[in-house]
């Protein structure tokens, strides 16, 4: 998929842990809500996602709704010049409103900010907007909501050459469930270096916390590792490798590694995208440790406004005894084509 940045950045979108959904076990018709040990457990939500299970819920198929897809971009440019007619400074703006083709509603500002250094260059990027699902509704009402802001700072030595920089984002929100509302909160660190004159990104660590009824509920971090080639002129992603590593409240845990490769032409232009990973992870059933291992991949598909997207998550996990339907983060935002504006 061909990323959206600026300043040349390197963009991927690996966003997994936007989201905490929980398990249900049947019996009968009748779905528990307390697990054996009296704590909550959180029935699954299904928003720009419907998901199917296998009989022994061993696989999880996840599929995406096609939104309206009527996302706008406008550009403003200003430019700050002496009275001499040398530019010494100037900035672009970006706002980005409108229906994703998830069906989610977008308000995006993005900002370039940039000073003389030998010649005009940028000083920093900063983004704020919010995401929020279904689209008609307001950002408290929403399925699923996301506030975000991200700063990143350039660096140079006195000579005004950049040698790299920094990246920080911030972000709360909510996910509403059969059993109530789960808000979330997290961050984000990444560290920038410079690779054939451009500022690219070279890691990335997210770190989000949920909760339910004030408590703690889960923890996730997700470290990703882009990989860049020089094509066409430009730097554009070949490859990613994302590891998350989740833990709930209850003790259980879970660790998966995807790496998504990008197929390009010799101009840099995307020609396809495949993800394939592995799961390994403990469920905690009645006081019980339950491991089990799996496959993860990941289905695309084209659409000429957006280029390629995923549109499926399947999931299969194999393990001595029946697990419990979780439903992984990262059937969710794994290579999501929106939620990182910058990097």
């Amino acid at each position: 998929m061909a990323k959206r940045g600026l300043l040349f950045l390197v963009v991927s979108v690996i966003l997994v842990s936007v989201l905490i959904l929980g398990y249900v076990w049947q019996e009968g018709i009748i779905e528990r809500l307390v697990n054996d040990e009296g704590n909550r457990i959180l029935t699954p939500l299904e928003a720009w996602w419907t998901t199917g299970w296998s009989v022994d819920d061993a696989e999880a198929n996840v599929d995406y709704v096609q939104g309206g897809n009527t996302l706008s971009e406008t550009v403003h440019v200003e430019e700050t010049y002496t009275p001499y007619g040398v530019q010494v400074g100037g900035s672009e703006v970006t706002q980005r409103t409108g229906e994703d083709i998830y069906g989610r509603k977008q308000n995006m500002t993005i900002s370039v900010l940039s000073s003389w250094r030998g010649t005009v260059k940028p000083d920093s990027i900063i983004a704020s907007g919010t995401f929020t699902y279904p689209a008609n509704v307001e950002f408290e009402q929403g399925l699923f909501a996301l506030n975000l802001e991200v700063t990143v700072d350039c660096e140079y030595n006195d000579k005004g050459q950049l040698l790299g920089g920094s990246g920080k984002e911030d972000f709360f929100g909510h996910i509403l469930t059969s059993s109530g509302k789960i808000a979330y909160r997290g961050n984000v660190t990444a560290t920038f270096e410079t690779l054939y004159g451009e500022i690219v990104w070279t890691d990335r660590t997210e770190k989000t916390e949920y909760y339910y009824d004030n408590k703690l509920y889960a923890q996730t971090v997700t470290i990703t590792i882009p990989q860049s080639k020089y094509l066409g002129g430009k730097l554009v992603t070949i490859q990613e490798i994302v590891r998350t590593n989740t833990t709930f409240a209850d003790g259980s845990h879970r660790e998966s590694e995807i790496v998504i490769s990008w197929q390009r032409s010799e101009y840099g232009v995307a020609t396809g995208i495949s993800a394939s990973g592995t799961v390994t992870g403990t469920e905690i059933i009645n006081g019980s440790q339950i491991d089990y291992s799996g496959a993860i991949s990941l289905d695309y598909g084209f659409d000429s406004r957006v280029g390629w997207h995923k549109i499926g998550y399947n999931e299969r996990k194999t393990s001595n005894t029946r697990l419990p339907k979780r439903l992984p983060f990262e059937s969710i935002f794994v290579d999501d084509p929106y939620l990182r504006p910058v990097f």
